[in-house]
């Protein structure tokens, strides 16, 4: 006969009691709170009558709860109503606030270019008035030297001034300085109008004298080809001559 195996064994504590008693109480709660179940067959049976009774009054705790359900659901439907008329109303504000912050962002990017572009035209403008200023600087250097240099040449003219003045004070014709230059310009184109025309009758002086060289020239020429000529009609005169003489004498002899 084969033993059958125990499925609830029985564990023996080891040690001394008194170990043992903390898991023993510990035991008994957790029997106590354990549910007890019963077998099918000790549970009495309802007969239909219960059973439409307890369906009936399930149904009436189930339309009791999908009530209150429903007047919950009415309840949360109105609250999400308000929340979404809440949330429309935030959305329209919100994009009434893009709206507004895109034209203000707008607006702040046109005065910033505003901004940079007089930014760059006064740049522009401050350049162009250091460039100006330092030609002026430069200008106003150059004019310093000149002045410098126009009063050494008056304090070294004034010899001449102070001359002028003596010539003035010792000739009456002469009321100020200026007549004294006047005339003296006057004198010195007087001067290079005599210079120019001595200058250009001694041109046609030289242009005569060189035409009368050529034409001396020329006759000279002519009166030695004249005497060449002349030459020539000696010789031919003294050889006629001889010739005739020498007839003469024949003629003579022959008679």
């Amino acid at each position: 006969m084969k033993k059958s195996k125990d499925l609830a064994p029985i564990a023996i504590p080891h040690g001394p009691p008194v170990e043992s008693t903390s898991e023993y109480f510990k035991s008994k709660m957790e029997s106590s709170r354990m549910v007890k179940k019963y077998p099918v067959w000790d549970v009495a049976r309802p007969t239909p009558q219960v059973l439409m009774e307890h369906a009936r009054r399930d149904l009436m705790e189930a339309e009791e709860k999908l009530a209150i359900k429903r007047e919950e659901e009415k309840q949360n439907r109105q609250i999400m109503d308000a929340k979404w008329e809440e949330l429309r109303a935030k959305e329209l504000l919100l994009k009434e606030s893009f709206i507004s912050f895109n034209k203000f962002i707008r607006e702040n990017q046109e005065k910033r270019d505003r901004a940079e572009r007089k930014m760059a035209d006064d740049n522009e403008v401050l350049a162009r008035k250091t460039r100006e200023t330092e030609a002026m600087r430069k200008r106003v250097a150059e004019m310093e030297e000149v002045k410098q240099l126009m009063e050494k040449q008056v304090e070294d003219y004034s010899v001449y001034e102070d001359y002028l003045m003596a010539v003035v004070q010792k000739y009456p014709e002469f009321k100020q300085p200026l007549d004294v230059l006047n005339r003296y310009e006057a004198l010195a184109a007087a001067k290079a109008t005599l210079a120019d025309r001595q200058e250009r009758d001694l041109a046609l002086l030289e242009r005569a004298r060189q035409d009368i060289a050529a034409l001396a020239e020329d006759k000279k020429l002519f009166i030695m080809g004249l005497n060449n000529t002349l030459a020539v009609l000696r010789v031919s005169g003294a050889t006629t001559r001889s010739a005739a003489a020498s007839s003469s004498g024949s003629w003579r002899w022959l008679g």
